[in-house]
C-alpha cells in the first residue's frame, strides 16, 4: 500500500501517550486522521532539540521507550523502513538514544536496519555508547560487530573515550575486541590519555598508567601532565608523579640487584642482556633517565607550572611546586610562571609563587617583569600586591618599561617632564615639546 505522509506540528498529545505508553489512546487518536494516512512525521519546535529533525511517529515512540506503542505502530503498518530523518537517522537510532534493549529487539523483528550510519557517521551503537547503556552496547556488539577488525575496535574505543563513557563501557569494548591499541591516537592525533583528561575519567586514566601506556605529545607539545595542569586536575597530576617516582624506584632497585652478583655470574649475564630490559618492561611511559615530568616543556618552552599559572590552576600549581617544579623556569619568550600568573591576574598563584621564592625581577624578551604585565593588563589585585611588597616603586618605572627602558634605566631618576611626555604618548596624545634634562 502506498504510504501517505502527514506532518504534525503539535505533538503534545502523542508525547503524552508515549510517556505513559498508552497505545489504546494512540489508536483512537490515529483513527481520527484522514483515511489512507499510514505514515506521520513530526515537525514540532517545542520538542527537545534532538527530536527536531523530522522524526516519524515510531521514532518518537522509540525515543520515549513506549514499547507497547511501538508494537502497535509496527503491527498496524504505520511504519516506513526506508524513512530517515533530516540527518539520516533511523528508528533504531532513536531507540538507541533511549537505550531500551527490548525496543531494539522488537525493531529487529520487524526488519529495521540495526547498524545504519547517519550523515554524521554514527550508527545506533554510537548512541548507546554515548548514553553509557552497557546492556544495549553488549547486545549490538555481540550480534552485529565483528570482533576481529582492528580498525573497528580502535574506532569504537576512541569514540567511547571521546564522549566520556564510563570505565566499564570502555573496558567492555576493549575486552570484546581484544585488539585495542591504547598507544595509538585517533585520526586527529588525540591520544587516549588526552581523552581521559578531557572527560575527567580518572578510572580510565589510572588504567592507562597502570598498563604502562606510553605518553605522547599533542600538536602543542603537551604531555598529559601539561593537559592536567591546564584543566586543574591535581588528582591526575599526582597519579602521574607517583607513577614516575615508582618507576624510578624500580630502576634504582635494578642497579641494586645487579650489584649483588659478581662478574661472570650467570644471573649477572641475564641482567646485562636484552632479556633484562624485557623483564623490567620495554614499554615504559617515558625515558626515566630523562628530566622529570615537572620540567618537561611544550613547543613554546612552557613547563606544566607555566600552564597552571597561565590558567589559574592553583591546586595543580601547588602540587607541581611541592614536587620540585622550577618556579623561575623560562619559556621561549623568557617568561616565568610568575609572568603568566600576573598576565592572567591570578592573585592566588602570584602569592604562592612569591611565598616559595620566585624571582620577581626577571625580564622577558620584551623587557617586562610580571609587575609590568599586571599593570598593563589592568590586573588591579596583582598590581596592589606587587606594590605592597615593594616591587612597584612608582608609575614612572612601569610606563618607562612599556617603552623598553625600564631595565636599563631602572635605578635612574626620571624628570617629571620626561614622565609626562611618555604618559601622554601612551594615551595617543602627540606633543612637540622637547624634553629637558630627560635623564640625569
Amino acid at each position: 500500500m502506498k504510504q501517505v505522509c502527514t506532518v504534525i506540528y503539535d505533538s503534545s498529545q502523542f508525547v503524552e501517550f508515549f510517556q505513559s505508553d498508552d497505545h489504546l489512546s494512540l489508536s483512537m487518536l490515529l483513527s481520527s486522521f484522514m483515511a489512507g494516512t499510514k505514515f506521520i512525521e513530526i515537525d514540532d519546535v517545542t520538542l527537545p532539540q534532538c527530536l527536531q529533525q523530522h522524526p516519524s511517529l515510531i521514532d518518537l515512540a522509540s525515543f520515549y521507550g513506549a514499547i507497547e506503542c511501538v508494537r502497535f505502530l509496527c503491527i498496524n503498518d504505520t511504519i516506513n523502513l526506508s524513512h530517515f530523518d533530516k540527518i539520516g537517522r533511523t528508528t533504531v537510532h532513536y531507540a538507541a538514544m533511549n537505550g531500551n534493549v527490548q525496543i531494539i529487539l522488537l525493531l529487529r523483528e520487524f526488519g529495521f536496519d540495526m547498524m545504519h550510519t547517519d550523515e554524521e557517521g554514527r550508527t545506533p551503537l554510537h548512541y548507546v555508547i554515548m548514553r553509557n547503556n552497557l546492556n544495549a552496547i553488549q547486545y549490538l556488539m555481540i550480534n552485529f560487530i565483528p570482533s576481529y577488525d582492528p580498525n573497528i575496535s580502535q574506532h569504537y574505543a576512541h569514540y567511547a573515550a571521546s564522549v566520556g563513557s564510563n570505565f566499564e563501557v570502555i573496558m567492555f569494548i576493549s575486552y570484546f575486541f581484544n585488539c585495542v591499541d591504547f598507544e595509538q591516537p585517533d585520526e586527529n592525533h588525540i591520544s587516549f590519555y588526552e581523552k581521559a583528561i578531557d572527560s575527567e575519567n580518572f578510572d580510565f586514566f589510572s588504567f592507562l598508567l597502570d598498563h604502562n601506556i606510553k605518553q605522547i605529545t599533542d600538536d602543542k607539545g603537551y604531555l598529559p601532565i601539561h593537559m592536567a595542569a591546564e584543566r586543574d586536575l591535581p588528582e591526575f597530576i599526582e597519579a602521574l608523579l607517583e607513577k614516575e617516582n615508582y618507576k624510578n624506584k624500580d630502576y634504582q632497585n635494578e642497579d641494586e640487584i645487579k650489584d649483588q652478583f659478581p662478574e661472570g655470574n650467570i644471573l649477572n649475564s641475564f641482567y646485562e642482556s636484552s632479556t633484562f630490559d624485557n623483564f623490567w618492561g620495554q614499554n615504559d611511559l617515558y625515558d626515566f633517565n630523562d628530566i622529570s615530568l615537572v620540567h618537561k616543556v611544550d613547543n613554546k618552552g612552557c613547563t606544566p607550572l607555566h600552564i597552571a599559572a597561565q590558567k589559574g590552576s592553583f591546586e595543580s600549581a601547588l602540587i607541581l611546586i611541592q614536587n620540585g617544579a622550577d618556579v623561575d623556569a623560562i619559556d621561549n619568550e623568557e617568561r616565568t610562571p610568575m609572568h603568566y600568573a600576573a598576565i592572567g591576574g591570578h592573585l592566588a598563584i602570584v602569592e604562592l609563587l612569591y611565598d616559595v621564592g620566585a624571582d620577581l625581577q626577571i625580564f622577558d624578551v620584551d623587557m617586562k617583569t610580571p609587575a609590568n604585565y599586571a599593570y598593563i593588563r589592568g590586573r588591579t589585585c596583582c598590581v596592589r600586591f606587587f606594590s605592597e611588597i615593594g616591587c612597584i616603586e612608582d608609575n614612572e618605572d612601569i610606563i618607562l618599561s612599556d617603552y623598553g627602558l625600564g631595565h636599563n634605566h631602572r635605578r635612574k631618576r626620571v624628570s617629571r617632564h620626561f614622565y609626562h611626555v611618555f604618559a601622554r604618548e601612551r594615551q595617543g596624545i602627540k606633543t612637540n615639546k622637547q624634553s629637558e634634562d630627560e635623564i640625569e
